[in-house]
């Protein structure tokens, strides 16, 4: 079917306007959809910080206190990282640089970013352990935290909650890196192949 074809079909009754917006799934370019998971993740960071302020508030006894501090300040970090990925990414890949270049570029930022947010964990994972079970106990008996602290098999149990959880909090945050960002990085990579073939 030649263009002539094409031309005489169309009815002549949809002279109407264009639908404003034609596609209501957005654009599913990798970098749009990365930039989508970035601000959720800033929206999910800046609740869980929220929360962990408040834990901070009622937090009784100087344990707890630094716990909850230290994850509220781990958590405010990665929501600030995020920010700064956030609005390093152009959300149209600039015409002034190769669109290759430009492509690695946003391909590397991804992967520091996520490596260095999941190295971050791995220190504040045991303390996050340690404080919430602390807080667990201080909250389930109802005393003082000095007073449980004295407790030789509550600190050992902590102990063990801080070895056990790190991994496990390690492997949780690679998964939902990879199902948060980790396709759209891979497509990003992709794309980077097909443009050096």
């Amino acid at each position: 079917m030649d263009l002539q074809q094409i031309w005489n079909q169309q009815d002549p009754r949809d002279d109407g306007p264009l639908p404003l917006r034609v596609d209501m799934g957005g654009s599913h370019h990798p970098l749009a959809r990365l930039r989508r998971a970035l601000i959720l993740n800033i929206g999910y960071g800046l609740v869980v910080s929220a929360a962990m302020c408040l834990l901070l508030i009622k937090a009784e006894g100087w344990p707890l206190r630094l716990a909850f501090t230290l994850v509220t300040t781990f958590c405010l970090w990665a929501v600030f990282g995020t920010w700064r990925l956030l609005t390093s990414l152009d959300p149209n890949v600039s015409a002034e640089q190769a669109t290759l270049t430009e492509l690695r570029r946003h391909h590397g930022a991804f992967v520091r970013w996520m490596r260095a947010q999941q190295r971050a964990g791995w220190f504040f994972y045991p303390i996050s352990a340690f404080g919430g079970g602390l807080w667990g106990a201080v909250v389930g008996a109802d005393a003082p935290v000095h007073i449980v602290l004295q407790k030789t098999s509550l600190l050992v149990v902590l102990g063990l909650l801080a070895l056990i959880m790190s991994p496990v909090c390690a492997w949780l945050a690679r998964w939902m890196f990879q199902h948060a960002f980790g396709n759209q990085v891979d497509r990003l990579q992709e794309m980077i192949r097909q443009l050096e073939a």
